[in-house]
Parts: C-alpha cells; sequence; structure tokens
C-alpha cells in the first residue's frame, strides 16, 4: 500500500509487471505451478499436476532465491517506491484438493484445503517475528543438511487445537557466512532448545550474548520476551496462540 501510494497508476503497473514477471521466473524454474495473483501476492504450488521430486527442497530454493531477486529490484525501484521492497513467504506441506474449479462459465486449476490456509497464515506470521521466509515443521522435515533453518516458535492457530513447530529458513548452507552461524544461528539453537527444556535462565544468557553482538536478531528478541513469560508464568505450555493473521 505504501508503495501504491507513490507511484501513478501507469508506474505502478510497470512496477507490478516487472515484480511479478521476476518472481514467476524464479518460482518456474524450481517446478512451482502458479496459482493466481491476489493484488501483489503470489500464490503456487508445487507437486501438481505433475510430480516434482524433494518439492519440499524445490519450495524453500524457489522461496531463497526469490528474496535474492527482490533485492535486485529493490535496488531499481527504490527511490521511485520510496521505500525498499520486502517480500514475506510462507510454505506448508501436506495434502490438498487440486484440479479444476469454479462454474460453468469460468473454471480455474486452483488448489484447496487446510494446507493451504496454513501457508498463507505462515506468510503474515513473518511479520511478527521479524523473519522473511517461514515454514512449517512438515516442510522443513524433508530438507537435507543443504538448507540452513532454525525454529522460531510453537504454536496455535486459530480453529485447530494442535501446536505446531514453525521455522525460519535462513538460507543455503554453502552461501552463509560462517561467522553469522556461529555467532547467531548455533547459538540460538541452543537457546530454543533450552527454552523448551523450560531452562528459560540460561536461554535468557545465550539470547542476551547474541543480542549484544547483534541487536536486529529479531527471532532471539521475540524469544527472550517469551523466556520472560515462561518465567512469569510457570503454568504455560509454551504455545504462542495465533489469533490473528
Amino acid at each position: 500500500t505504501s508503495i501504491s501510494e507513490k507511484l501513478d497508476p501507469s508506474t505502478l503497473v510497470s512496477f507490478l509487471n516487472e515484480y511479478l514477471g521476476r518472481m514467476n521466473d524464479v518460482l518456474f524454474e524450481f517446478g512451482a505451478t502458479l496459482d493466481k495473483y491476489e493484488g501483489d501476492a503470489i500464490i503456487a504450488f508445487f507437486n501438481a499436476p505433475l510430480d516434482v521430486p524433494n518439492h519440499e527442497v524445490a519450495a524453500v530454493s524457489a522461496a531463497i532465491r526469490m528474496k535474492e531477486a527482490e533485492k535486485e529490484i529493490s535496488a531499481k525501484w527504490n527511490e521511485r517506491c520510496g521505500r525498499e521492497i520486502c517480500t514475506r513467504i510462507g510454505i506448508n506441506t501436506g495434502p490438498a484438493v487440486v484440479g479444476n474449479m469454479g462454474s460453468e462459465g469460468r473454471v480455474d486449476y486452483t488448489a484447496i484445503g487446510d494446507t493451504i490456509n496454513l501457508a498463507s497464515r505462515l506468510e503474515g506470521t513473518n511479520k511478527f517475528y521479524g523473519t522473511h521466509i517461514m515454514a512449517s515443521q512438515s516442510t522443513t522435515a524433508a530438507l537435507g543438511d543443504s538448507i540452513i533453518r532454525r525454529p522460531v516458535d510453537r504454536v496455535r492457530v486459530k480453529g485447530k487445537n494442535e501446536p505446531i513447530l514453525i521455522y525460519e529458513i535462513v538460507g543455503f548452507a554453502n552461501e552463509l557466512e560462517v561467522e553469522r552461524i556461529d555467532s547467531i544461528i548455533t547459538p540460538y539453537l541452543d537457546a530454543f532448545k533450552k527454552f523448551e527444556q523450560r531452562d528459560f535462565s540460561k536461554a535468557k544468557s545465550i539470547l542476551h550474548d547474541i543480542l549484544t553482538r547483534h541487536s536486529d536478531d529479531f527471532p532471539s528478541v521475540e524469544l527472550l520476551k517469551r523466556c520472560e513469560h515462561g518465567i512469569s508464568d510457570p503454568n504455560w505450555d509454551l504455545v504462542t496462540e495465533l489469533s490473528s493473521k
């Protein structure tokens, strides 16, 4: 919205065409099926109508490359848009109904179901944790060591009883700086483990150490808040209720 307010309609259309076109190229490179556009949002899925081997890896890899493409577009349009472009991505894996749906007058090849809904919720969840690519535990369970991720929170989405673990997708292991892995990701994983073991004091100590050196690591900031919550409420089940999108 803040971008569209700064551009006249014809320039806005040019921007969206370039943005959506570049993102589509990345998605198609990894075997995605384009479902639809909703404003400036793209909905896509993998493994239908044709099988996509290792489709979780393909989806996550596409997301990482989309963020790289975003930087290229942002560098070009930043001055005209008045702000940097920020894409948030949600990824989920599970069963869905896929096929031609609609009316006698119009039919779309699309996917529907709770799996799709959760992916959408995860996209919006990024803004609460300061992340850009959020994936469910069902997606990350199929990833190997080539992709670095970290657990962000255990959440219960509206309308569901069972909590799920959600992960930030950090990047490809062979492309990340060793210093970032050693000074942020590795100690954060230790802190999250301590948090789930309810050793909040130890988790806080590790998180404080991370934030002393990297104050903009927002998942650490949020985990630190939840450590405080755990200390103040010993009966808390460590699950965050996601009541809003």
